[in-house]
């Protein structure tokens, strides 16, 4: 439930710093490793439901025009050397 929360707590604080920095039909990108295959999926999956519906119900938040862009990728599982590669190059 803490992954659940905290999830939800940085796509919180996308969007809250999101308004400040966009400007009227910019593209804000929010980026997520986490693992979307095998046995520990559910837990991933659910925390990108969360935060696709969280987008989709409160679209007010944002400038007119503003698109929020979810990147999500798949670590393959407990290897922290791929997690820290991909997590490289959503920055």
């Amino acid at each position: 439930m803490n992954i659940v929360r905290g999830g939800l707590l940085a796509l919180a604080i996308g969007l809250a710093a999101g308004p400040a920095a966009a400007q009227q039909g910019q593209t804000i990108r929010i980026g997520m490793v986490s693992t979307f295959t095998g046995p520990n999926s559910n837990m991933s999956r659910a925390i990108e439901q969360g935060m696709r519906l969280y987008i989709g119900e409160h679209p007010d938040g944002l400038p007119a025009g503003t698109r929020v862009e979810l990147i999500i990728r798949d670590d393959g599982g407990p290897n922290g050397d791929n997690a820290k590669r991909l997590a490289q190059e959503l920055i």
